[in-house]
């Protein structure tokens, strides 16, 4: 994965967080629970976009994450 690469090395990112308007497959999210990589899918999103913090979304267990989470919209 090119972004897992580039993110921290050559753009100095302390998380990276890759957004898109998907559900992640559980490969991906392995990956990325492996690489400390932070995930927002289509489902997050909705969340974020609804005001809940960029920071609550990046504490969650994306290893576990998938279609079956569920968060009540005023999570912090």
């Amino acid at each position: 994965m090119t972004f897992n690469g580039t993110a921290r090395a050559e753009h100095g990112a302390d998380v990276p967080v890759f957004v898109a308007s998907c559900v992640f497959t559980r490969p991906a999210r392995d990956f990325a629970a492996r690489h400390g990589l932070c995930l927002i899918d289509v489902d997050l999103l909705g969340f974020w976009n609804s005001g809940t913090t960029l920071s609550s979304l990046v504490e969650l267990d994306i290893g576990r994450s998938g279609t079956n989470r569920k968060l009540s919209p005023d999570h912090d």
